[in-house]
């Protein structure tokens, strides 16, 4: 009875740790271009990024650890940006603290020969806006329950089955002399875990893809999945739709 009582939970675990993924990412207008050039630094367009925010019509909203999770999004936006070569990337939300320095650099007690020269900070020709327009999360009813506990002691429960995020993002780009939108485009992501699905929490202290504290890998990977789709997208536009200025 033992032995077969081992087996079971064995399968079981393998099942687990075993299960396969699906991910769809689709254009809600336009097509995205990997593999784009680098564009030259005085072709590149001046842009700033607005913190992500997320509309209240979304049906997973209001959960805990919302604003973390988003001002995350929002650090993962800039850095994609920042490696897709295609744009000058100013900061914004540092803002502050460079003009404390700049005003600490212009005092007495700074070497005149390292002051840092004032009135060089540049204006943003273009703000980037993304939205989370919709996230869902559908998984598989009742399933034999799960307990997975880590070498470390950290425990994980669940159950054997599958669970499908749906992420709807928009991203615009405003021109800041004229307020005039100049691209705007949509990204779907639809992600599929199949085997262990933990249970459907959100904790702002935990991280899960890099996003936040999500134990849900299937939304993390939506929500990233459509991030990097719309920034090859801004990409493509950079230079073209989003003129440097």
């Amino acid at each position: 009875m033992r032995i077969v009582r081992f087996c079971c939970v064995s399968f079981l675990v393998f099942l687990a740790l075993c299960g396969c993924k699906s991910v769809n990412v689709r254009d809600g207008g336009g097509g995205a271009t990997p593999g784009l050039e680098p564009l030259p630094w005085n072709a590149r367009p001046r842009i700033a990024v607005e913190p992500v925010t997320q509309s209240s019509s979304s049906t997973f909203n209001n959960f805990s650890g919302q604003q973390q999770f988003l001002q995350n999004l929002t650090t993962r936006l800039t850095k994609e940006l920042v490696a897709c070569n295609r744009f000058i990337v100013l900061s914004r939300d540092r803002l502050k603290s460079i003009l404390n320095e700049q005003k600490f650099s212009s005092s007495d007690a700074v070497d005149r020969r390292t002051r840092v020269q004032q009135g060089k900070i540049q204006g943003a020709a273009y703000l980037v806006k993304a939205t989370i327009l919709d996230m869902k999360l559908e998984r598989s009813s009742g399933g034999i329950g799960v307990s997975i506990t880590a070498p470390g002691g950290n425990s994980r429960s669940g159950t054997l089955g599958w669970a499908t995020a749906y992420v709807e993002m928009n991203v615009e780009v405003v021109h800041t002399a004229t307020s005039a939108v100049v691209f705007s485009a949509n990204a779907i992501g639809e992600v599929t875990n199949t085997g262990f699905v933990t249970n459907l929490t959100f904790d702002s202290g935990r991280s899960a893809g890099g996003l936040g504290g999500f134990n849900s890998p299937a939304m993390s990977e939506a929500v990233q999945a459509c991030l990097k789709h719309l920034v090859q997208k801004l990409a493509k536009a950079a230079g073209t739709q989003i003129p440097a200025s």
